[in-house]
């Protein structure tokens, strides 16, 4: 009978996991309604899970091999398919939106058998956003891998690769790990805009090979005369947030 009291009071409300329509975010800009296939969500709440946990890529994974679609007791539902997860926490998980058309559909979360509300989500056919630091400057690195900043900040005429979600489809599509370069599959519908201006300078847009869901951009500065220009991107139309600056010196 004691035990049978414990179940039912993990049952109460105040144990069910808690989460809104504005609580699903772009985890790139942390923006609402930036929902676009393979991109990367954010979802935050309350009681999303008893535990932290992340998903980490094999060391001899595959071309197609797919993050899991459970992970510390949560499941998370976009209609009816499991989304893979990255990570899950308390009060946060960060997922991966799959090859869905553009449409409307419901995000459910499973936690433990234990089920949150079904909100709403409109999956939009591109949503590019841009990794940035939490004051909106851009997180770019050179080719070396040394990230650009304030103290040491990138030169015109050097190249450097930045990264983002929700850039559209790519030239080999697929369900899981890309392993090797595989580009947007309409390149020239894709454009960096410096200043607002769109400038020649792109030599790869696509998929970051080892990674889901992550897109990078290897750009060659141009000739600037001014510190810090604005970077955003533009895809078929759609432009990510603004504001975003990059640590140049002329």
């Amino acid at each position: 009978m004691k035990l049978f009291c414990w179940l039912w009071l993990l049952q109460l409300p105040s144990s069910l996991p808690v989460y809104r329509e504005d609580s699903l975010v772009n985890a790139a800009s942390q923006s609402g309604d930036r929902v676009a296939p393979n991109s990367v969500q954010t979802l935050y709440g309350v009681n999303l899970s008893f535990r932290t946990a992340t998903a980490s890529v094999p060391a001899n994974a595959r071309a197609g091999w797919q993050y899991p679609t459970e992970l510390g007791g949560v499941r998370l539902l976009m209609g009816a398919e499991r989304l893979e997860l990255f990570y899950v926490s308390p009060t946060q998980i960060n997922f991966r939106v799959p090859l869905f058309r553009a449409t409307t559909t419901a995000i459910e979360l499973l936690r433990d058998g234990v089920a949150g509300p079904r909100i709403p989500v409109r999956i939009r056919e591109v949503a590019p956003e841009l990794f940035t630091t939490p004051d909106n400057w851009l997180l770019a690195t050179r080719p070396d891998g040394s990230l650009v900043t304030a103290e040491k900040p990138a030169k015109p005429g050097e190249t450097i690769v930045f990264y983002g979600t929700g850039f559209g489809p790519t030239l080999a599509p697929s369900l899981g790990l890309q392993t090797s370069v595989n580009w947007l599959d309409n390149p020239f519908g894709f454009s960096v805009l410096v200043n607002g201006e769109a400038v020649l300078g792109v030599y790869y847009v696509g998929v970051t090979p080892g990674f889901s869901g992550l897109y990078q951009v290897n750009y060659t500065l141009p000739d600037l005369k001014e510190p810090n220009p604005e970077i955003r991107v533009s895809s078929r139309g759609d432009r990510s947030r603004e504001g975003t600056r990059l640590w140049v010196t002329p």
